[in-house]
């Protein structure tokens, strides 16, 4: 053993031990094994279910319209980028003469800001002729016939000379097949007599390959009565060229504002189609309550009415019984979007479409 280099060996050692000693009132930090930042994740509550499904459609259709939008340049989307949005409405519902059926609508807007901004897109499922003409103001309250529902897809387009976005032209096909093309021009008034008095007014000219040229026109009526009650008449028709029949539905409907977001509609309505063997299909009397629920963005809906139904020329009009609970979403991966929309119901009268 070389005992010279003994001392230096000792202090060493004696050095290991010192750094292995913690000072005094320091603290060691527990052991564990898990990282910080996975322990919080682990004691966050899990995402409710109703959450992830809203979240999940608008990520979806966001992304979607990502996608579209970077054909025409950068497809990352920054902050201040408007966020595609949406509505989805699905109502179980139970008409005496048909049965138990259900309803489903659903509608996402693009937009595509790399192309142009006057341009978006469009996708939905629901009443073929509401989309076509891309009318989101006329609500049909009742369900419609199943058989009349399709998904379409298209492109909108605002011109620099149409009046405060008076104008549109759209274009787009319809999932069928063969694939069933279309395209359309729009003018839309709205016109204020007063402060209690408004005029609505759409008129939509489109060619559509299984139906040639036709237009399809909806007209409403407002008076607000009260602070809490608004009285729409509203018209809609549709014109077919190949048909050169007029389908129709009409009703007259007082919204009843109940505060706390919840909202109730009596109205008397009519329904039919000029060509038909039957020209008045149904007419009849109906409510509708509606209350926002557990979300912002989350609507619950009940139906019921009565109507006078004939269906062919060989029977007789019959009373039948309506009866339906459904719900609506309106969803966006931009909440202000969401904000928009849903302000633009007349339920809770909080504002005008």
């Amino acid at each position: 053993m070389n005992l010279a280099s003994t001392p230096g060996r000792l202090r060493g050692l004696m050095a290991l031990a010192l750094a292995c000693v913690p000072l005094a009132g320091s603290e060691v930090p527990p052991a564990t094994d898990t990282p910080p930042d996975t322990e919080a994740e682990a004691a966050a509550p899990p995402t409710p279910l109703l959450d992830r499904f809203e979240a999940s459609i608008a990520n979806t259709v966001n992304g979607s319209a990502r996608w579209v939008d970077g054909f025409f340049g950068d497809s990352r989307q920054s902050p201040d980028s408007p966020a595609a949005f949406g509505r989805l409405y699905f109502m179980p519902y139970f008409y005496e003469y048909n049965g138990l059926k259900t309803e489903t609508r659903f509608r996402a807007y693009y937009p595509l800001d790399n192309f142009n901004a006057r341009f978006s897109a469009v996708i939905g499922r629901g009443d073929e002729d509401e989309l076509i003409a891309n009318d989101h103001g006329f609500e049909s309250l009742l369900p419609r016939n199943n058989s009349e529902d399709a998904w379409l897809a298209g492109f909108g387009y605002k011109p620099p000379w149409g009046q405060d976005g008076r104008f549109s032209l759209g274009a787009g096909v319809k999932f069928d097949w063969p694939v069933d093309p279309y395209v359309r021009a729009s003018y839309r008034l709205i016109h204020n007599f007063n402060e209690a008095n408004m005029l609505r007014f759409r008129q939509s000219v489109y060619w559509q390959n299984t139906e040639n040229i036709g237009g399809i026109t909806s007209i409403d009526l407002e008076r607000r009565t009260t602070a809490d009650n608004l009285l729409r008449w509203s018209n809609w028709f549709k014109m077919s060229g190949k048909t050169e029949e007029v389908r129709y539905d009409s009703r007259l409907a007082l919204y009843r504002n109940l505060k706390n977001d919840r909202g109730v509609v009596f109205a008397l309505a009519i329904r039919g189609d000029s060509g038909a063997p039957v020209p008045v299909r149904d007419y009849g009397i109906y409510g509708v309550y509606r209350q926002r629920m557990w979300r912002e963005w989350f609507y619950g809906q009940m139906l019921a009415g009565v109507a006078g139904y004939r269906e062919d020329q060989w029977s007789e009009r019959r009373l039948a019984v309506i009866f339906g609970i459904g719900f609506e979403i309106f969803f966006s991966a931009n909440q202000n979007s969401t904000d928009d929309l849903s302000a633009a119901m007349p339920w809770t009268l909080n504002g005008r479409r």
